[in-house]
């Protein structure tokens, strides 16, 4: 699973919000910035910038904007970040004890981070509204998932084709950061509400579930939750 579908830059330039939208649809404890606006190379630390030397000018400036927000989001945990590299698996190596989340769509990119002792995983995604396209929803929706979106009003097909995508992204990184599992996106259902998401896996595929929330504006979906540490997020 992977970010992508339909990126549509926004053209503002806000700058990093430490207590936006992002912040709101996320558990107490999670620390998340977001940024409107095309990041900048010059936010990179040497480390950093060597990895995406070779990338197309959209990826730098998005990987700029992310470790930007990631750094901001960890000073206010209390961490002093250096570099956050790529693992092999392409995620952020975060610091030690902190388990962390990064998005980007278009011009907006958000971070999120907290302690391991708090949480399993945190899953933070973003996507533009209505760039999940009716040719899409097969290999993202189940059966019965595209039978319920279906039989909602066409008007509504847009934002909860786009939900749909956001909540399983958002859960994939979340359980991923706990269980180290690839996932198809049929292998994660989804209930969908106005603002909240139920997300779960078969017990062949990792057995966990969580609630999440979305927030929808400036023309971009978001969805965000995390898996509690200890029995609560067994």
């Amino acid at each position: 699973m992977h970010d992508g579908y339909g990126d549509r830059e926004r053209g503002d330039d806000r700058g990093p919000q430490p207590e936006g939208s992002m912040q709101r649809i996320l558990p107490a404890g999670v620390i998340a910035v977001e940024h409107w606006g095309l990041g900048c190379e010059q936010d990179l630390l040497p480390e950093e910038a060597r990895c995406v030397e070779k990338a197309v000018a959209k990826r730098r400036l998005e990987f700029a904007a992310g470790r930007r927000c990631a750094r901001l989001a960890l000073a206010r945990l209390g961490v002093t970040p250096g570099p956050l590299l790529p693992d092999e698996d392409r995620t952020p190596r975060w610091p030690s004890a902190i388990v962390g989340s990064i998005t980007h769509s278009g011009a907006y990119c958000a971070a999120a981070v907290g302690w391991m002792a708090q949480f399993r995983g945190i899953g933070i995604d973003a996507e533009q509204l209505g760039a999940v396209d009716s040719s899409l929803w097969p290999t993202v929706c189940s059966a019965g998932e595209l039978a319920w979106l279906g039989s909602q009003p066409a008007e509504e097909h847009a934002a909860l084709a786009t939900k749909f995508f956001c909540a399983k992204e958002a859960f994939y990184k979340c359980q991923y950061a706990a269980t180290g599992r690839w996932l198809d996106f049929h292998d994660v259902a989804v209930n969908v509400a106005a603002d909240t998401f139920a997300a779960t896996t078969a017990a062949a595929r990792g057995g966990l579930s969580a609630t999440g929330a979305f927030w929808i504006g400036n023309g971009v979906v978001l969805a965000a939750l995390a898996i509690a540490a200890g029995p609560a997020g067994a």
